[in-house]
């Protein structure tokens, strides 16, 4: 197994600089589906369905539970014993992966895109809500939930990641500092996005510009994290069970044949009825329209991507009785043709995804951000 990387911090008293105030979703300009959802209001029931707003998840756990087959979990157990491992796992951590064994066994899980050197604390903050909850879980309800973390590992949109904000003071008010970098990757996945030399001049510049008592601590945790030659995926993943070691959190990268393969009837069904689907989110953005909300998200009628030759990610598009792609046109039987050979081809958009991810895990719980609480 791969050496835990030693994140060095340590707790430190900072009572008196830091000061807190209690600010609502209203304050801080959020949606009024969010609201409302957060709100539990019963015109939203038909969107989220009534389990979203259940006091008691037992029974709904339960369900979760006796609907996934144990032949998914006993192939995702080595699956994630792999991956886990590569990217230094603690031992509570490959403990909790052995738990998916037990029939009863859940998955509460949140994900994010893989920001430079770890992204917003909003990606912190969505892991602790999926610790605590999981936790919480097992103590009130005697339910066996295990926390996850899905990597948006297939996201090709490098420039979106590659940015990163600090403070530049000891005290507060804290005022960020944001910075911009840039190396290609060619329309790669950034997963699979290699990190460059270049990555050495930016940690040196970081180190000159970071003035908080973590600095060295955490400089050091990102230099044996974000190396020359490991992949951007990699980096990340090291670096969250580094933060999250004795937490037992679970990671699990999406880009993997294996999991295509699990997840292969989600995509054929991308496919097959990629029509249905269409029309659902049509009917289903008139009713929030109808009810007062705004459209949500943007669609097309496929939702899915293929990894090309050369490795970079491109969207199918359906036009007419054809899906094409970078001048490539395919029938319904040929797409579904290629998925069943070599179902790592193929990559779910956004609205996809988390269906993929309910699928692939039992999931009774998913943690979103506002975005994706709303599409």
């Amino acid at each position: 197994m791969r050496k835990q990387p030693d994140s060095g911090i340590r707790s430190r008293n900072l009572k008196d600089s830091l000061q807190t105030e209690l600010l609502s979703f209203e304050q801080l300009g959020a949606s009024a589906l969010l609201t409302d959802f957060l709100s539990k209001k019963d015109s939203l029931v038909p969107f989220f369905g009534v389990n979203s707003f259940s006091e008691n998840p037992t029974d709904l756990a339960k369900e979760v539970a006796q609907s996934y087959p144990q032949t998914s979990r006993e192939l995702l157990i080595p699956l994630l014993s792999d991956q886990n491992r590569r990217w230094g796992a603690s031992e509570q951590t490959l403990k909790n992966i052995e738990e998916l064994r037990d029939p009863k066994s859940v998955v509460v899980v949140t994900g994010h895109q893989l920001s430079l050197f770890g992204g917003p604390l909003f990606t912190v903050y969505k892991i602790l809500s999926v610790l605590i909850l999981a936790d919480k879980l097992k103590k009130e309800f005697n339910i066996n939930a295990l926390p996850f973390f899905w990597l948006a590992d297939e996201d090709h949109d490098l420039p979106e990641v590659l940015e990163y904000a600090l403070s530049n003071k000891d005290e507060a008010p804290f005022e960020p500092f944001h910075k911009q970098v840039e190396f290609k990757n060619e329309g790669l996945p950034v997963g699979k996005t290699i990190l460059p030399q270049e990555i050495n001049d930016i940690l040196k510049e970081l180190s000159i510009e970071l003035k908080t008592p973590f600095a060295g601590e955490t400089l050091r945790l990102l230099q044996q994290c974000y190396s020359p030659g490991t992949t951007y995926k990699d980096a990340f993943a090291r670096l969250l069970h580094s933060w999250f070691a004795s937490s037992g959190l679970i990671l699990i990268g999406g880009d993997d044949e294996a999991i295509k393969e699990m997840a292969k009837l989600v995509l054929k069904m991308a496919i097959q009825q990629s029509k249905e689907l269409y029309s659902d989110l049509q009917n289903h953005t008139t009713q929030l329209v109808e009810a007062g909300y705004h459209q949500q998200v943007q669609f097309e009628e496929s939702h899915l991507f293929r990894f090309m030759e050369n490795g970079k990610r491109q969207k199918l598009k359906v036009v007419e009785a054809e899906w094409q792609v970078d001048n490539q046109s395919f029938s319904k039987e040929e797409l579904l043709q290629e998925l069943e050979d070599k179902p790592g081809t193929f990559s779910p958009g956004v609205l996809l995804r988390l269906g993929m991810q309910s699928h692939v895990l039992p999931v009774l719980t998913v943690i979103g951000g506002p975005a994706e609480i709303a599409y």
